[in-house]
């Protein structure tokens, strides 16, 4: 295809020759937009032509039939530089050749005139008109952009080049403008001959060389993809026609394609054109494998350039298959295996391609088709065998060996033989015709080559994901085995099928794949997977009953060969359906009796079996990792506030135990009582998992092309579920890597493997039958065991022993729930325990001793001891009991108690009520200890106290009172009665007056206290404040609900305080004057403040009047301060100073204060402080009183003591006094201050 597109010229053909070369190397240098019609888009192209000197004869005027290889675009060329010159000698010779391309009707022309820099220098004088100006007014008209003038190019400026370049680009655009003309005026005629294509004269050899030359046009311009679109559609319209005449439309120029096929020639997958193919289709002498060749052909060239080999692979198969089909339509006689070997060269040439164009991101696209391919080669192979006698088995004739020849003959020449040398070129031995007629030469070459090609061809499906496509040949490749007499390696092939017929359910194909392992087995004397296949034979359902029937008879018969004292292991997971175990024994089951279980079997098999053992494996484990009910219960007790108790089981003492059936989601009898249960992780592992719902997602993965390359269903709490499970059946890590390969699908694409070793668990515990017929159908047996052990058991393998086999059904192929067998021992527990309310202290109080015996058995008299705190006393109060007085042991005798029951023993406790100064509770401990239990039990029991007392002193100048609060602190009334207040230092003489009745009762609650008053009389003659020791006695006892007294005795209750500081020795008193010439306090005006400050005398009241006193002042310096309300009083000046009162009791302070408002204010309060010079300190005698020392140190600093309640009394306090507002005038005068 090295045909251009062609341009004339004409003028100065000496002047063209030597630009020639520059054009035709110029034009293809850059791109031009090819701007096409029918609103087609436009495309850049590179333009490349052929120049060939004008004549008339290559102007055609007709319509044309061809394009290629006619004149598109004329050309002009001159160097003519002067006028006269031109319009002797140049004008003639242009009108001329504008003449004869008019009488065409030929528009695309172009006029070039040469002008040499020289000429312009040697004209000085510039002209009013140039040659070119005279060439546009004759020739140019409307089109004056035909007519250019170009510089000499081969001067080395830059306006040559510039010039030169714009020639480049106007030729470009103007070849691309006459190459859509005509070819606009191609495709007409095109759409006119494929109109014609009902009428019996049409041809289509004709109209495939007419749109074929269009698609070559496309490919000269490297429009591929368009060429690649013509192409296809006379595919189409080919297909279209033979599939027409299947119907009976069939168009005469079809029998041309009808003849006899005696040459098969394989595809040639080649750039170039095949022009013997292409001069056959023009003279209508082709077949039709030529032809399907021939345009396969052309559209691999385009979709190589256009580097899509993955649409070659894609379209191959497609190719073959169809090309079969119309071959078979039209009755093309082929010799037999002619086609077979074409479509082997075809499928081998294509797959050389293909690697030829191997890229590493198309890898998986090519394998996607490729593997197809493959396999087609691989059939056509085995049907040349087949039809050669090169199959194993087979001995070749005479004929078979004509027929070989024959083949070969029709094959041709190798079409490789004249390629051109490449980097990598391939010997004659790899070319497709050479590995064929390899594989023709002798049995042993066909089945290297056959074996080759299923090898790869399984390998790429598998590659690809399509694991049933390579099972299929698999199975093909186990019969040829066979036929070799090679049954080893036919049985591996064999299995594969195999597994992928049951794990899709296929359940007839997988009884003859078992059929046909069986004779490989056979023959191999592989007696183990021989009785393995008879024993899956014959429990097949798909199978007739003399088959299952034979087989059956067969496994018995191979059994006896088995060597004595092996067993051969068997998976019954197709033989035997175990339906389910059935735990059959009911109630309670203690250690060292029987248990006995319900085995459901349903046996396939066509006769009955004698099984001499049928046991079902136990794994036990211990609770030591999870805690037992009994422990939850225990640690729940414990926290309980009041006086919930609780006791911790001992796990070590083997006492008596109790097995409770789990089964689905049920409880043991532990976790049914009402006690509280714990929340934590351990009641994980006491919900079975196999219940619990699963949480499913569409799960799908995509190759790098982003094709689906597999979907799947996952769980996503999958590690959830497993751990569960593992706590659930306590199973081993190597156990749990069973099951998850159990249910993973692996690279091979199998959830389950035929040819797998099956492991029997060896385990101490199994429930146990002997001597069981298995019958056809279902079958129900019932198996037993004695427990020795505590702990859990869970059911495990099933197995079903004969004299030499051994029959094993996996934990997960058990149907039902899985059965999980607890043996829990409990041990006694002891609880103590309130009634119905709070405890409280003081009065006597029920509670309640709960033994539970658990897995024992208690005998009568059975003691338990109870030891309590100090303070705390007990009593039993059954008839039967000795105890009947409140100690602080007691000892309880038990009643015969049977296992799981419960023993209450009621029980009055009493706690000490002491002074009780806040609302604390009382806390005591009750050790119980008893022969049932291991260690004895520590509880705490809390009390909370009935009520609370407290004391305040009241002062009166020099007068005392002291008052005593009962506060109540439960909803529960107590009386009150009998209260007295006395010294408890018989040398102190005291004297205290009780102001209430004394007889009064009061009753106190949570809403409800009692307040007592005693008058204190101080001796003032006495020197020092001596501390009073004082007790408080009441008498108490509970109320009812109807505020009625119980029958109890009152009972005592003492609380003890101390009086410090108690003595009266500062008063204070204030009061506030109007200044001078003011009646009144008025507000705004400034009034005088008055503090008097008396120290008591230590005599009494009677003789302070005289001012005299024989006590000195216990405290020299004494600090004020005078605190006001800022709303209301202004102090001037000072508010605290230090009074001394050495030398007298009495001492005043005045200071002016304005009050800011009027009404009656209340007067500035004043505060009295005990102030310490920074040189001494203070300290008390021993006598109570206080004295000063001088500690001498100078980086001490002075501070302030406050006075204790009662030791300094204000006489002011609460006083007020009367302020008058403000005058008008002077509220003004405030408001704008």
């Amino acid at each position: 295809m090295n045909r251009r597109p062609i341009v004339t010229y004409a003028g100065d053909n000496s002047l063209f020759s030597g630009l020639q070369a520059g054009l035709v190397t110029g034009l293809p240098q850059e791109s031009v937009e090819w701007r096409r019609s029918y609103g087609r888009p436009s495309r850049c192209v590179h333009v490349e032509v052929d120049f060939v000197p004008f004549s008339e004869e290559c102007l055609v005027k007709d319509a044309p039939r061809t394009i290629l290889g006619q004149p598109i675009f004329h050309t002009y060329w001159t160097d003519c530089a002067d006028v006269e010159a031109y319009k002797s000698v140049t004008k003639d010779s242009l009108q001329a050749w504008i003449f004869s391309l008019k009488q065409q009707s030929v528009t695309d022309w172009m006029v070039i005139l040469l002008e040499t820099p020289d000429t312009r220098k040697g004209n000085k004088l510039l002209p009013r008109t140039t040659v070119l100006d005279k060439i546009k007014n004759d020739f140019g008209g409307k089109q004056a952009e035909r007519c250019l003038s170009v510089i000499d190019p081969l001067k080395s400026d830059s306006r040559s080049m510039e010039s030169w370049q714009t020639l480049l680009t106007k030729m470009r655009h103007l070849l691309m403008v006459a190459y859509n003309r005509a070819l606009n005026k191609f495709e007409e005629s095109m759409r006119a001959e494929r109109e014609r294509r009902t009428e019996k004269s049409w041809s289509f050899c004709s109209y495939f060389l007419l749109q074929e030359e269009l698609a070559q046009v496309f490919h000269l311009l490297a429009l591929y993809d368009e060429a690649l679109i013509q192409y296809d559609e006379l595919d189409a319209l080919f297909t279209q026609f033979i599939l027409n005449s299947a119907a009976g439309d069939s168009p005469p120029w079809l029998g041309i394609y009808s003849q006899p096929c005696e040459k098969w020639e394989g595809l040639h997958l080649t750039p170039h054109l095949d022009t013997v193919v292409q001069g056959k289709i023009q003279s209508k002498d082709v077949t039709l494998l030529e032809f399907r060749n021939y345009l396969f052909q052309r559209q691999c060239a385009l979709l190589f350039q256009l580097n899509k080999p993955w649409e070659v692979a894609s379209r191959s198969l497609t190719f073959l298959q169809n090309t079969v089909g119309e071959l078979n339509i039209l009755d093309v006689t082929v010799a037999p295996g002619g086609v077979a070997c074409w479509g082997v060269l075809s499928c081998l040439e294509i797959i050389d391609s293909l690697h030829r164009y191997k890229e590493p991101s198309t890898t998986d696209a090519h394998a996607l088709h490729t593997a197809p391919l493959w396999a087609y080669a691989r059939d056509k192979l085995q049907e040349l065998g087949s039809l050669c006698g090169l199959m194993p088995g087979s001995a070749t004739s005479s004929a078979q060996l004509h027929t070989v020849i024959s083949l070969v003959c029709g094959m041709g020449n190798d079409p490789h033989t004249h390629d051109q040398p490449t980097d990598n070129p391939p010997t004659s031995q790899d070319t497709p015709m050479t590995r064929l007629k390899d594989s023709l030469s002798s049995p042993q070459a066909f089945k290297k080559h056959f074996l080759d090609l299923s090898e790869v061809a399984i390998s790429t499906y598998k590659h690809i994901g399509r694991i049933r496509s390579a099972r299929l040949i698999g199975r093909d490749l186990a019969t040829f085995y066979t036929a070799q007499g090679e049954p080893q390696k036919a049985a591996t092939f064999l299995t594969d099928q195999l597994t992928m017929f049951l794990e899709e359910g296929w359940l007839l194909l997988a009884a003859q794949t078992h059929l046909d392992l069986a004779k490989c087995y056979l023959a191999t004397n592989d007696l183990e997977r021989y009785i393995r296949t008879c024993a899956q034979l014959a429990g097949s359902v798909v199978l007739g009953a003399d088959v299952r029937k034979q087989h059956f008879n067969k496994m018995m018969t191979a059994i006896q060969d088995v060597q004595e004292g092996s067993s051969l292991l068997i998976p019954s997971d197709r033989i035997f359906e175990i339906g389910g175990v059935k735990l059959v024994s009911e109630g309670r089951i203690i250690l060292q009796s029987e248990v006995k279980v319900e085995l459901s079997v349903l046996s396939k098999l066509p006769d009955d079996v004698s099984c001499g053992t049928v046991y079902i494996m136990l794994q036990h484990s211990l609770e030591d990792n999870n805690e037992t009910p009994t422990k939850r219960i225990a640690e729940v007790e414990r926290k309980t506030s009041s006086s919930s108790a609780s006791s911790q089981p001992s796990r070590d003492k083997p006492q008596a135990s109790a097995m409770v059936h789990r089964s689905g989601s049920s409880t043991t009898e532990a976790d049914r009582t009402n006690v509280p249960t714990d929340t934590g992780d351990s009641d994980g592992a006491k919900i079975n998992p196999m219940t619990q719902p699963l949480h499913m997602s569409l799960h799908l993965e995509y190759k790098q092309d982003k094709s689906l390359s597999s979907a799947a269903v996952t769980c996503s709490n999958s590690h959830k579920v497993l751990s569960h499970l593992v706590n659930y059946l306590s199973r081993d890590w190597s156990d749990v890597v069973l099951l998850t390969e159990k249910w993973r699908r692996d690279s091979q694409g199998g959830l389950y493997k035929v040819d797998r070793n099956v492991v029997k668990e060896e385990l101490e515990d199994r429930f146990v039958a002997d001597d069981v017929i298995i019958r056809p159908g279902q079958n129900t047996i019932i198996l037993s065991t004695k427990v020795t052990k505590k702990g859990r058991y869970s059911a495990s393998q099933v197995v079903l022993a004969l004299d030499k086999v051994e029959f094993i059904c996996g934990k997960t192929s058990v149907g039902g729930s899985p059965m999980c067998v607890e043996v829990v021992s409990e041990i006694p527990r002891i609880f103590l325990g309130r009634r119905d309310r709070d405890l409280l202290a003081g009065i006597y109080q029920p509670m309640v001793l709960t033994v539970h015996s658990g897995s024992w058995q208690i005998a009568k008299g059975t003691s338990v001891k109870l030891r309590t705190s100090r303070g705390l006393s007990v009593k039993c109060d059954e008839e039967d009991q000795n105890c009947k007085t409140l100690e602080r042991e007691l000892e309880a005798s038990l009643p015969e108690v049977s296992p799981f029951s419960s023993v209450a023993i009621p029980l009055t406790v009493m706690a000490e009520l002491g002074p009780q100064r806040d609302a604390a509770t009382v806390e005591h401990t009750v050790g119980i200890s008893s022969p049932i239990i291991d260690q004895r039990l520590d509880i705490d029991v809390h009390f909370i106290p009935p009520f609370m007392s407290s004391h305040k002193l009241h002062t009166a100048n020099t007068y005392k009172f002291i008052e005593v609060t009962v506060t109540g602190l439960v909803s529960r009334a107590v009386e009150l009665t009998d209260p007295m207040l006395t010294v408890l230092d018989p040398e102190q003489q005291f004297k205290l007056t009780s102001l209430h009745p004394p007889t009064q009762s009061l009753v106190v609650c949570t809403k409800q206290t009692a307040s007592y008053l005693w008058a204190l009389e101080v001796d003032y003659e006495q020197e020092g404040t001596p501390p009073i020791k004082l007790e408080f006695t009441l008498q108490y006892r509970p109320l009812d609900e109807n505020s009625q007294p119980l029958p109890e005795d009152p009972r005592n209750y003492k609380y003890m305080f101390d009086l410090q500081d108690y003595k009266t020795l500062y008063n204070i008193r204030a009061r506030v004057e109007p200044s001078k010439g003011s009646e009144l306090c008025r507000a705004g005006n400034m009034c005088h403040l008055h503090i008097a400050l008396k120290q008591v005398s230590s005599k009494s009241p009677a003789n302070e009047t005289d001012g005299t006193s024989t006590q000195q002042a216990t405290q020299h310096s004494i600090m004020y301060e005078v605190l006001a309300d800022q709303t209301m009083w202004a102090v001037c000046g000072r508010t605290a100073g230090v009074l001394t009162l050495e030398g007298g009791l009495r001492q005043s302070v005045t200071m002016d204060v304005m009050p800011l408002t009027g009404g009656f204010l209340p007067l500035p309060s004043v505060r009295l402080s005990k102030y310490i010079p920074a040189d001494s300190k203070q300290t008390t005698t021993k006598d109570g009183g206080r004295k000063m020392e001088y500690v001498g140190s100078a980086s001490s600093v002075p501070r302030l003591q406050p006075f204790t309640a009662g030791q300094v009394y204000n006489f002011s306090k609460a006083q007020q006094v009367h302020v008058l507002p403000a005058s008008n005038t002077l509220q003004g005068d405030l408001s704008v201050t």
